[in-house]
């Protein structure tokens, strides 16, 4: 019981699907969005569409320990990092841009960049808690 994946992101205006594939009934809801999809049993789904851009954590008021986020994003340029934090954003075109980092457990960062023509751009981040 618990939601898969821990974290999606998603852009702007996303319909996101929740699938209950468990054996037991399931809720989801999210404090900073106040919406409540309400019960709903095993094989069943409910949907909601993220119209503003943000974090929303996705918990089930009927088992506390279940948590996931879904990071809203109002861009096409966005990754989510691998398990060793490592991640590509691809084609991103030529530019000066605002790159924004989002952690669960962290205030995250932002950092401006510089994309340019041919040339990887490489960055270590870190982020304090």
């Amino acid at each position: 019981m618990k939601f898969l994946p821990h974290l999606s992101v998603v852009p702007l205006g996303t319909r996101v699907r929740f699938l209950n594939s468990d054996k037991e009934p399931h809720n989801v809801y999210s404090p900073e969005g106040r919406y409540n999809l309400g019960v709903w049993g095993p094989g069943d789904a409910r949907e909601h569409t993220f119209a503003q851009a943000g974090a929303y954590t996705q918990l089930c008021n009927l088992h506390p320990d279940m948590l996931a986020f879904v990071v809203v994003v109002d861009t096409p340029y966005f990754a989510v990092s691998d398990a060793k934090g490592a991640f590509v954003v691809r084609g991103v075109p030529p530019g000066k841009y605002k790159l924004a980092v989002w952690h669960e457990k962290s205030d995250g960062l932002e950092r401006e960049v510089e994309v340019v023509a041919g040339k990887p751009l490489k960055l270590e981040l870190v982020l304090a808690k």
